[in-house]
């Protein structure tokens, strides 16, 4: 389905309990990612829960248009917000979708019951550890210029996007599978420009860390400790900041733990949203 949001057609799925309480699941990757891969790994938590997943603005299904801005992002999730009829939400975000989940909830903190954070980051003062992870590497099609023009936003092309993932891809993910990696990337949707404004203007800029003690309401905290694109470091200073925290880290995932370790991520978000969780950190 669509709906139009600033200006914007934005794709958009609803699943799961229409009586439960509105989960918003914000997706990384801007330009690469879509809320795919989200649907498959937290639709069980339809039971309960009325389930909102969509791609953001310049990604997936949704309309290629400017601005590609944090602000605009953020105003965009908070006008779905509106549209749908959602006075709270609780919302879910990984790796640039915690980004963007941060973001809105400095801005709009009243509209969060809880907030789920997934291998994301409080600023963009870890890439230099990403660099490394990968040129430590040594997997074919990586090199410093590539890492370089990827991490600055000077990609050329969608095809050439599409080469430089291809050659990061098992970076994400502790046990590779080549076939399910070869059907995912031809899945995809590429779109150069919106990865290059988030990654040569937004990241440059992005350090939410001296706010995050503002930020009151429960927080889940979650990291794969083999994460090579944002590091277990940078869970750990994002639970660090904010007072009513968790911190959890799974020790068999990488980027993506929710998929990685599919039924222990959930049974966790579970607790989490019932209070059956309080505030720490532990290992799983």
């Amino acid at each position: 389905m669509y709906i139009t949001v600033n200006g914007c057609k934005i794709y958009y799925e609803i699943h799961g309990n229409e009586n439960g309480e509105t989960i918003f699941f914000i997706h990384g990757g801007p330009g690469m990612g879509d809320c795919r891969s989200d649907i498959q790994a937290f639709s069980p938590l339809g039971d309960e829960y009325r389930l909102v997943f969509f791609d953001m603005r310049g990604s997936g299904r949704s309309e290629t248009k400017p601005p590609f801005t944090h602000e605009q992002w953020v105003s965009d999730i908070d006008e779905i917000r509106k549209q749908l009829g959602a006075d709270k939400i609780i919302m879910i975000g990984g790796s640039y979708g915690g980004f963007l989940t941060l973001e809105y909830a400095l801005r709009h903190q009243e509209h969060l019951s809880r907030i789920v954070l997934r291998d994301t980051a409080p600023s963009q003062n870890y890439d230099d550890l990403s660099m490394k992870k990968a040129l430590e590497s040594r997997l074919p099609g990586i090199n410093e210029e590539m890492l370089n023009r990827l991490f600055s936003g000077q990609v050329r092309s969608n095809e050439e996007f599409k080469e430089m993932y291809k050659a990061i891809q098992p970076l994400y993910t502790v046990e590779w599978d080549e076939e399910k990696a070869k059907e995912r990337l031809q899945s995809m949707y590429f779109h150069y420009e919106t990865h290059n404004y988030a990654f040569s203007v937004n990241k440059k800029s992005y350090d939410v860390t001296g706010k995050l003690h503002t930020i009151k309401i429960p927080v889940l905290v979650t990291v794969g400790r083999h994460d090579w694109i944002t590091p277990p470091v940078a869970s750990e200073d994002i639970a660090k900041e904010i007072e009513n925290s968790t911190l959890v880290i799974f020790e068999n995932s990488g980027h993506s733990p929710h998929i990685e370790q599919n039924e222990a991520y959930l049974e966790l978000v579970r607790d989490f949203l019932k209070d059956k969780i309080k505030p720490g950190a532990f290992t799983i």
